[in-house]
């Protein structure tokens, strides 16, 4: 009976040091992908650090002028219809 005690005692710690170097394995494999993760990062956020700093295109701004007219007087014409008439 003492040896196979021993024996379960001996795996134990052979499974202990599986895992225990696996896990390394595997720390060791997400800090580097980490670390890829970190240099894909800052180059994404350069590259469109550098496209929202450029200014919007001239077409652009003409069409957000134009929609923004044309609210505006869909919005005043609302506005008159909506308003009472006094009477006299």
């Amino acid at each position: 009976m003492r040896f196979q005690a021993n024996s379960v005692r001996n795996r134990t710690a052979t499974i202990r040091f599986t895992i225990s170097s696996r896990l390394h394995i595997l720390e060791d494999a997400v800090q580097h992908a980490s670390t890829f993760l970190g240099l894909i990062s800052k180059a994404l956020r350069a590259n469109y650090d550098k496209v929202a700093n450029e200014p919007l295109p001239e077409r652009w701004v003409d069409l957000i002028h134009h929609l923004n007219e044309r609210e505006r007087a869909e919005t005043d014409r609302h506005s008159r219809l909506r308003k009472p008439e006094l009477p006299q």
